[in-house]
């Protein structure tokens, strides 16, 4: 089984909506946690959430040579934004991508990209990684 990460992508009219604050309908809501129970159902659930727009968020920019700057929303110049996400498991990327397409989202789109698992690195990289999940399970 290999992990992904769905992220909504408000685009559009759905964009200017989430960047204004709105909140959605709530039959949309209601979609949505029937989805979210399908995933629960279907043993593919690790996790998700939503996200609040913009305003309330910050990028932090990184450039070779210079000091990490930091730039708060909103982010008017924006053509579309994450609004949640989802961590899921599925057997491979097709199961994946033919779940999310019953996704009840009216407009936008969804971003599936999956997770690396340590077992698919070098082993110079799996090195430092381990030795940090070690000392994470001894917390």
């Amino acid at each position: 089984m290999a992990r992904f990460l769905m992220m909504v992508k408000n685009t559009g009219e759905s964009l200017k909506a989430y960047e204004a604050g709105a909140q959605p309908d709530v039959e949309l809501v209601k979609a949505m946690m029937q989805f979210n129970t399908e995933l629960v159902n279907a043993g593919a659930w690790i996790g998700g959430e939503g996200l609040h727009n913009s305003s309330k968020g910050s990028r932090v920019v990184f450039e070779t040579g210079k000091k990490a700057r930091i730039i708060d929303g909103p982010f008017s110049e924006a053509k579309e934004m994450i609004g949640g996400f989802w961590i899921a498991r599925f057997a491979n990327r097709q199961a994946a991508l033919d779940f999310v397409a019953r996704c009840p989202i009216p407009d936008g789109e969804i971003e599936v990209r999956e997770i690396f698992d340590i077992g698919d690195r070098p082993d110079d990289i799996k090195a430092p990684a381990l030795e940090f999940a070690e000392k994470l399970a001894k917390k």
